[in-house]
């Protein structure tokens, strides 16, 4: 946010994604990689791998594994050419208009948590193939009925709000008597958090009430429920799913809320993690195996 105007033109110039969508629009692409390296340095940059370089191009260290190499671990190490990144990013980046007969833009800037529910759906019955001899990817549709099998559904926002009327409500209202640290103070977990959206639903009351007590208008502006709103995100949201896919969309829902440029993000690794709510297992255990004692009774243990 403090870079000069030089560095700023440089960065778009010659490393934003709007240059990749742009290009993607007009050109085709060659054999080269430039365009994939160009985009994997900055990825690192953002990561912070490259001990603050990012400077040279404006960009801040976020810390988050939403830009490490560990998100990418598969293909880290491989070349795209600059045809086949492009097509990537004009499929990503273009929708087709049926009615008008021409091609949109998609607009990321305002997809909201439904819109990324609807898309969570969609990848749960896709499974990426790798074939290391032959150098190809795909993306492959499950067969039978996996979501139904894992309980991974979209909760509408409907029945979020009605959850949120008889549970979150009353607990916030009594916090507010007690002003900014208990509300700071409440934990909202969802144990089966998808995508994230009862979460980011839940954080933004939680953010209007306390942009409320700090500004103490009923209608705060923006900027104070912004702020808020990132305040609540990094203490009192948790998540946890067992779709490892899952983790990664809620993240990017909670990072998109939450975004504040030149804050790091990597409070979310932390409080958003891969694992079996149900069985209270992380996947790393359950491929250790279950430990005897978790089949110890306790007092109060029904031992039928």
């Amino acid at each position: 946010p403090d870079a000069d105007d030089t560095t700023r033109n440089t960065y778009l110039e010659y490393y934003s994604a709007g240059r990749l969508r742009r290009m993607a629009e007009t050109f085709k692409g060659t054999k080269h990689a430039d365009l994939f390296e160009a985009l994997r340095l900055v990825m690192r940059l953002l990561s912070g791998e490259n001990n603050g370089a990012g400077a040279r191009l404006g960009l801040v260290s976020l810390g988050s594994f939403l830009f490490s190499d560990r998100a990418v671990s598969d293909i880290i190490d491989c070349q795209i050419s600059n045809q086949h990144l492009l097509t990537a990013i004009r499929a990503l980046s273009l929708t087709y208009d049926d009615k008008a007969k021409v091609y949109r833009s998609v607009d990321y800037k305002n997809l909201g948590p439904e819109e990324l529910g609807s898309v969570y759906e969609s990848l749960l019955e896709l499974h990426p193939q790798i074939n290391v001899p032959a150098r190809r990817f795909s993306l492959a549709t499950a067969g039978g009925n996996e979501r139904k099998t894992t309980g991974s559904y979209y909760t509408p926002t409907s029945l979020i709000n009605v959850l949120l009327d008889s549970t979150l409500d009353p607990v916030l209202e009594e916090a507010m008597k007690h002003g900014e640290d208990a509300i700071l103070d409440l934990k909202i977990c969802d144990p089966a958090c998808g995508s994230g959206h009862f979460l980011i639903a839940a954080a933004n009351r939680m953010a209007k009430a306390l942009a409320f007590i700090r500004t103490g208008e009923e209608e705060p502006p923006p900027s104070a429920i912004q702020k808020a709103k990132r305040d609540v995100i990094s203490h009192c949201i948790y998540g946890v799913d067992i779709n490892p896919m899952a983790v990664e969309l809620c993240k990017v829902n909670l990072w998109m809320e939450s975004m504040d440029p030149g804050k790091p993000l990597s409070f979310l690794d932390h409080r958003i993690q891969v694992g079996n709510s149900l069985l209270g297992t992380t996947p790393k255990l359950m491929a250790e195996g279950i430990p005897d004692d978790a089949f110890k009774p306790i007092e109060g243990d029904d031992k039928k």
